[in-house]
């Protein structure tokens, strides 16, 4: 059977200029990890080029973005909707769009939310072009280690209760004690060292959810918050020895290999709307797709799409 290649959901709703634009770009990251990229100048040749690369190499894109003039094509695979720019989610598309999709923001500037872009790892280069714009602690929550560098220069755009959960802040931090938020502390991956000599100050709920928190938590057993723990993907043999303890919604915010496991084997324990933004949770999700909230679905860190209002 010949294949054919891919339409809108309503052919009536499809922009009449969509047939001759003037751009038109898609990136597609596979489930494997795999970034690729093609570009056409019309939909046709748009079309052919999907086939060849996605169709007939049996690659299955789980998301596609396009870029046609004033409307963005979302294909989640496989269907195919068409939106105005006008009902993107800015706020949620700032703070989540990857390097590869950088320009989207920079050709649409007037709609920018310049808070959840200062958060946005990708977007540095961006940020300091615009830092009339960017908000202390939208960058100052910001991993990006050139980010905090850029925070170095410009102290007086630092808020130290967000920066002191910031990973890349860890050595800014330790220069400035007397200004370090505790319990963000808590939350940051990389502050054993700080907390082992400020026992006191430790946020030990917070801290039961932090990946670089383990060896604290089990010389500590008491002070263990189960449920938090939960969600940490490297608590696994802490829950694992203790099942009783496990909290199975928190589980399903949970991104190890090993929660996912559990959780595909105890689909009844899954709170679906937590694992929809489980970036740990893709394959599971893609087998559930009745069970799963699109707008949720489009606040998953290892998926980039365009929230919409009504996605």
């Amino acid at each position: 059977m010949k294949r054919t290649a891919p339409a809108p959901d309503h052919e009536d709703e499809t922009p009449a200029k969509l047939l001759k634009p003037t751009k038109m770009l898609t990136a597609a990251k596979m489930l494997s990890g795999e970034l690729i990229t093609l570009e056409a100048k019309t939909y046709h040749q748009f079309c052919q080029k999907y086939l060849q690369t996605y169709v007939e190499k049996k690659y299955q894109p789980y998301t596609t973005v396009h870029w046609v003039d004033d409307t963005i094509v979302v294909n989640v695979h496989p269907t195919v909707k068409w939106f105005p720019l006008k009902r993107v989610k800015w706020i949620h598309l700032c703070a989540s769009v990857p390097s590869h999709f950088m320009w989207l923001v920079e050709e649409n500037l007037e709609s920018v939310d310049w808070n959840a872009l200062s958060r946005n790892p990708a977007a540095v280069p961006l940020l300091e072009k615009n830092l009339m714009k960017t908000t202390s602690h939208g960058l100052s929550m910001n991993p990006s280690p050139q980010a905090v560098e850029l925070l170095k220069t410009k102290p007086h755009l630092i808020n130290w209760y967000f920066l002191s959960a910031n990973p890349a802040a860890i050595h800014l931090l330790e220069d400035n004690l007397d200004k370090v938020n505790w319990v963000q502390l808590s939350k940051n991956p990389f502050g054993l060292q700080l907390w082992e000599e400020n026992l006191e100050k430790v946020n030990w709920v917070q801290l039961s959810a932090n990946p670089g928190a383990i060896p604290l938590l089990e010389a500590n057993p008491e002070h263990i918050d189960w449920s938090y723990l939960s969600k940490n993907p490297a608590a696994l043999h802490l829950l694992e020895a203790h099942p009783e303890k496990v909290n199975w919604r928190s589980l399903s915010a949970n991104p190890s290999p090993q929660a996912i496991e559990w959780l595909e084997k105890n689909p009844g324990r899954i709170d679906w709307d937590l694992l929809a933004e489980n970036p740990g949770a893709l394959p599971l999700l893609e087998k559930n797709r009745d069970k799963v909230k699109k707008n949720l679905l489009c606040k998953n860190p290892a998926l980039f799409c365009p929230p919409m209002e009504d996605f």
